[in-house]
């Protein structure tokens, strides 16, 4: 579980959006500059779109990595505060990992909220 957490914190800290946002000051600033002493400056504004739509990505993808870090805080909570072994079925535990389960003739597909899939085959 602890390898796990250190693996999520190392994607939502994403150092990436900090050189993002300074080479895009860089780039505002050199374009104000270009703009000003009447040059082209349409390499620079391409470059600013991009960097903009990049950075775009860069936050969504830390606000996903963000939400799986408070499940998987859930989940940790969860299990230490029921330390012992289950020998039944728990509808809590149920409710705080499984989005859904699909049956199929022949299969099911259960859907865990961190949004991975498992297919189970019936015999």
């Amino acid at each position: 579980m602890k390898i796990l957490q250190q693996n999520i914190e190392s994607v939502i800290f994403d150092g990436n959006l900090e050189e993002i946002n300074c080479r895009l000051t860089e780039l505002q600033e050199e374009l104000l500059r270009l703009a000003n002493e009447r040059k082209s400056y349409s390499t620079v504004a391409d470059e600013i779109d991009a960097l903009r739509e990049q950075r775009e990505k860069c936050m969504k993808e830390s606000a996903a990595a963000q939400g799986i870090k408070q499940r998987i805080e859930c989940v940790r909570d969860f299990l230490k505060s029921h330390s012992e072994e289950l020998e039944e079925y728990d509808e809590n535990l149920t409710r705080l990992l499984i989005e859904s389960i699909t049956v199929y003739e022949g299969r099911l597909i259960v859907e865990f909220k961190s949004d991975t899939q498992v297919e189970i085959k019936r015999k």
